[in-house]
This record gives structure tokens, sequence and C-alpha cells, in this order.
């Protein structure tokens, strides 16, 4: 679980080239400056590389109603998770849990899936959960949650800069890309964001994924067999 030259005279070919050598023997500045430009090029070849990954086109479903839900809401059991986009356990979580719980669970109608904000890696995880909501705002939350999480990483922290949370935003079909970029830009959900974080805190999320069936916070929410326990047991109930 995630924590806390001579002017007047030519010079011949030869001449050129060495008097270029010894001037930059002379100046290591210069080899120094020559070197810090190639590294910052390379770095930033890298980065468009890396982020741009498959460049292809997410499809996800619009849907309805509070976004970063699924499943009935009139469900008999809620299942509710405090995640944070940049928590390696959260994407562990994700690929093991949450992939048969929804479609077990949530798709078959039994049980309510809510995803809930809960920043524990840095700042910048703030910027990539308003970017979901600001996604969600269009109807394509699960889409872009789905993208955070598989891109996890990739370049640090800078992987959820606010230039590449909007370059994701080109990836998924749909979502009108000058309403995002605003959005993104504008922080417009961080207030909710927190207000979620203080939520869990309230309930005694310390880290995550901190994950509640029908508020009852589970030991080890990453294990999915006592998810699986606890969603059976209250459905019996």
């Amino acid at each position: 679980m995630a924590k806390k030259s001579t002017i007047g005279k030519r010079s011949t070919g030869t001449e050129a080239a060495t008097g270029s050598k010894s001037g930059l023997a002379r100046n290591p500045v210069l080899l120094i400056a020559a070197g810090v430009v190639l590294v910052f090029a390379l770095v930033i070849i890298f980065q468009q590389t890396a982020v741009r990954g498959n460049s292809s086109a997410i499809t996800g479903a619009q849907t309805g109603g509070k976004q970063s839900d699924r499943g009935p809401a009139d469900a008999k059991v809620t299942v509710a998770v405090y995640s944070d986009f940049q928590c390696p356990h959260c994407k562990t979580y994700v690929e093991t849990v949450e992939k048969q719980l929804i479609p077990e669970y949530v798709d078959t109608g039994k049980v309510h899936y809510d995803y809930r904000h809960y920043i524990v890696i840095s700042r910048e995880s703030a910027d990539a959960a308003n970017a979901s909501e600001c996604a969600a705002e269009q109807g394509f939350f699960w889409a872009y949650h789905d993208l955070l999480f598989d891109q996890q990483g990739v370049q640090g922290r800078d992987t959820v800069s606010k230039a590449n949370l909007k370059a994701f935003g080109k990836r998924i079909e749909g979502l009108s890309l000058s309403q995002f970029d605003a959005c993104v830009d504008s922080g417009k959900y961080i207030e909710q964001v927190y207000r979620e974080m203080q939520e869990g805190t309230d309930k005694g999320v310390t880290g995550t994924p901190a994950v509640f069936v029908n508020d009852k916070k589970l030991d080890n929410g990453q294990d999915y067999q006592q998810v699986k326990a606890a969603i059976e047991a209250a459905l019996a109930k």
C-alpha cells in the first residue's frame, strides 16, 4: 500500500579544422554546453515517444449519472475504492481485483462500484485526478482511468504533467479537446478531489488502495478473494 578565429586571412581546411579543435579544447565550456543540449534533445525525444505509446484512438462509451461510478445506483452492495493514479499498488489492484470484480459483479447488476480520489504520491496526482474528472464530464472517465493506469510511471511524475495529461486526451475518440484542455488547465475539479480525500480520511483511509464494501473498510482490498467474500456476505443479508 502506498503511504506519504584571424580577421583578413582565409584559413585552409586543415587550418580551420585544427583551429576548431584547439578552440574547443581551450573552451571546455563549449563542450559541456554542447553535451547538455544533446542530452536535453534526447530526453525530449524519449519523452514524446514514451508517452505517445500506441497512438491509436481509445474508444469508450459515454456514461450517464456520476461519471466515476459503474453499475446500478440502487444495487444492494456498493464497493468503493479510494485510489491514486500514480500509486503502484493501485495499478496492481486495477489489474487484478478490479478486472475481475467489474465483469463478475458490476456488469451483472449486483454491485454499484465507485472510484474515489485519495492523493498519496504527489501534487501531480491531484492534477491527474482532476484530468480524469475533466474526461468524466464528457462521459469518458473509465477510458481515461484505464489510460492513466496503463501509462503509470513511464516518465515518473512527468507522466502526469499537465502537458501529458492533455496529450492523453487526444487518444480518446469523441473527447472535445478544447473543453478538456481548458478544464485541465483550470484545475476545475481540484476541490472535488480534495473533498473526496477528506471524506476518505474521515473513514479511516491512510493509504491506497482502500476498499470498502457497504462502507466497511476491508483489511486487504488487494486480495480479490477477500473482496469477493465481503460482497457475497453483503448480498446474502
